[in-house]
């Protein structure tokens, strides 16, 4: 169950940096903003297959954000 809830919230984290606030003066295209950075994702390899598809979902919509994905072990992610 702990590896659904840290997928779950990886994705949260990851759908939250993309999105609009309703009083900005986007397109209304649903696009949002272009981001650039990186992000680092670590833990258990239990969840890393699922951490790089969501890394990989995420590499199509800001393709300037570099998400790095590392497989220390469960207490690594902590």
């Amino acid at each position: 169950m702990s590896a659904l809830a840290a997928v779950s919230a990886f994705a949260l984290v990851l759908t939250s940096c993309g999105g609009e606030d309703a009083g900005s003066s986007g397109s209304g295209d649903g696009g949002g903003d272009q981001l650039s950075g990186e992000v680092k994702v670590d833990g258990s390899s239990t969840v890393a297959p699922l951490s790089e598809a969501a890394a990989a979902l995420y590499a199509e919509q800001q393709p300037d954000v570099n998400v790095t994905v590392g497989t220390s072990g469960t207490g690594g992610g902590f």
